[in-house]
């Protein structure tokens, strides 16, 4: 079982691994930052945010995990090389956070999922790691938290 990860070990985590020593035109992937949220005030803060601190990655920021998987598919199958960044929503429509994690974990591609939800951490982080999230943040994402991070 994976061990849970702070926020500040998110801060750490992402810094670390953002090629900061490789200019953008010389690193090898191209970060792409995929978030879902079926509350659309949610997601219109969560897109604005993501798109402020990831300054040079692709942002898209979708209302269900269905759309997201499909364009993450849609990514590796144009062959391109991308660091993948995903923070999901638990509960939503159809496919919830933790199926739409297991689905992109089953792919063995590499990518670092973030789940959110309103669910009491002592009762879901678990299960979200369990998943294969990398974290889990009981919701709503505080827009100071991501703008630390340095994707």
């Amino acid at each position: 079982v994976p061990k849970p990860m702070s926020i500040g070990d998110l801060v750490s985590f992402l810094e670390i691994s953002t090629c900061q020593d490789v200019p953008a035109e010389k690193s090898r992937f191209h970060r792409v930052i995929l978030a879902c949220d079926d509350d659309p005030l949610a997601r219109r803060c969560l897109g604005l945010t993501l798109n402020a601190v990831g300054k040079d990655a692709e942002v898209y920021v979708f209302p269900n995990a269905e759309d997201l998987l499909a364009k993450f598919l849609k990514v590796i199958n144009e062959n391109r090389q991308a660091d993948f960044v995903v923070f999901t929503d638990q509960n939503m429509g159809q496919m919830s956070g933790l199926e739409l994690t297991a689905a992109i974990r089953k792919l063995s591609v590499p990518c670092r999922i973030f789940m959110v939800s309103n669910e009491p951490k002592s009762e879901f982080e678990s299960k979200a790691l369990n998943a294969g999230a990398d974290g889990y943040f009981e919701g709503p994402l505080d827009a100071e938290i991501l703008a630390q991070v340095r994707l």
